[in-house]
């Protein structure tokens, strides 16, 4: 056979088997296909044996005659099946699925011929061609429309059913040929009503198989994308959209100064590069800090610390990540030659946060403590970290600070605060 030729036949042969092209999904189908389907072949197995077990000592009891035929249930026909369900559980039916079944079928069909040969025309259990086919389209219905085995496997067992039954039938019957065609006629109307039945089976249980990567891939893509806007307990508890309230935290308020002049004397392009630039060290920043991003809006940056208990002290990580983010400001303007500047505002205290909006949601969070934080941004300085009291208390014994003169607040009153002397380069 030349090269072409192989090549034609083995692409004919996978889409009739309807495989995969790539071998790594074959053998992950064909891996998922064993797992989901051993169990049911073991049930549908054990109750075959059952039933035919209750048939024949109701088939015992009811005609005296039958002792041949019930020794040969008892002794011959049920013990073939419960050997093939004990091989349901071993390996070599793991590895060798269609195989064993097929050597099952051949082993079936040689029984069922067995009863043409014990019992002839002159016998009182003498089974008529037509009876005999009857067993072997249930022997077809039994291993092709029962179990989930391939297209091509389940041509194999149907032609071999068949060619069993009719050498059988020339052998051990004297019909003449006329009637014994018929017999394999109908037999062969049966398998190909089952194999389309199969490969319908095949085809829907791929097509599902691949929907399921799909999903999966595309689940997974999402979870990836949703997990920068919101928490990842949130995503895994698909969005629960209930608030949470939190004990204690130290948010962050940060503004570019000057940022919203410079864009009215840059394209548009440009602005996106300098805010990207910046924007994208600062989430760098904020990861080596033990810090979580929040949103950004326009040239705000808002960022929390103190969600996980691993954060120990986090109003110092929170003062270390503004620190780099006034760091990161300045080697963006002397690289891009602009004077940008960034104003930071700090404030630990309880806060809820929660899913908000049910179109680009995010997950956000609101509360005297968000507020407190906004506004000590505004009041802050171009360089500078402006802390409030609360902070204050939690970080003095690591940083220098000149304490601001009291202001009297909207709702708030008169409060303290803070700006934290920047530490000296090591």
């Amino acid at each position: 056979m030349t090269s072409s030729a192989r090549e034609f036949l083995e692409r004919r042969l996978i889409k009739l088997n309807l495989r995969f092209d790539n071998p790594a999904v074959e053998a992950e189908y064909q891996q998922d296909r064993q797992a989901r389907t051993t169990k049911f072949i073991a049930g549908a197995i054990a109750f075959s044996a059952v039933l035919w077990g209750l048939f024949g000592v109701w088939d015992s009891a009811t005609n005296s005659n039958a002792v041949e035929l019930t020794q040969f249930r008892f002794m011959v026909a049920i013990p073939t099946l419960l050997t093939f369900f004990g091989l349901t559980f071993t390996p070599i039916f793991r590895r060798w699925p269609n195989q064993l079944l097929y050597a099952f079928v051949a082993v079936t069909s040689a029984l069922a011929v067995k009863q043409l040969l014990e019992y002839g025309e002159a016998s009182p259990y003498y089974l008529s061609s037509g009876s005999s086919a009857l067993n072997f389209a249930l022997i077809l219905v039994f291993c092709i429309g029962l179990f989930p085995i391939s297209v091509g496997w389940s041509i194999a067992v149907g032609a071999t059913v068949i060619l069993i039954y009719g050498a059988g039938v020339s052998k051990f019957t004297a019909i003449d040929f006329a009637e014994s065609s018929s017999y394999i006629f109908n037999l062969s109307l049966i398998c190909l009503i089952l194999i389309f039945t199969s490969y319908g089976r095949e085809r829907f249980a791929r097509q599902e198989f691949i929907r399921q990567i799909v999903q999966e891939k595309e689940r997974s893509k999402l979870s990836t994308f949703l997990s920068s806007y919101i928490p990842l307990n949130i995503v895994d508890d698909q969005l629960n959209k209930s608030a949470e309230a939190f004990g204690e935290v130290t948010l962050l308020f940060s503004d570019l100064v000057g940022f919203t002049t410079l864009t009215e004397h840059l394209a548009p392009k440009h602005v996106l590069e300098i805010l990207d630039m910046i924007f994208t060290q600062f989430d760098e920043a904020a990861e080596r800090n033990g810090v979580e991003k929040v949103k950004t809006i326009g040239d705000a940056y808002m960022a929390i610390a103190g969600k996980s208990a691993s954060a120990v002290n986090h109003a110092k990580a929170m003062i270390d990540f503004a620190f780099d983010t006034i760091e990161i400001v300045e080697r963006a303007a002397e690289k891009t030659g602009y004077p940008l500047q960034i104003r930071v505002g700090i404030h630990t205290g309880s806060t809820i946060g929660g899913v908000v909006g049910r179109s680009k949601m995010i997950y956000d969070y609101w509360g005297r403590t968000v507020n407190l934080a906004s506004r000590l941004e505004s009041m802050s300085e171009p360089n500078r970290v402006h802390i409030s009291e609360a902070t204050y208390w939690r970080v003095r014994d690591f940083y220098q600070f000149e304490e601001r003169p009291k202001v009297e607040l909207r709702g708030i009153g008169e409060m303290r605060s803070f700006f934290v002397a920047q530490p000296s380069p090591h």
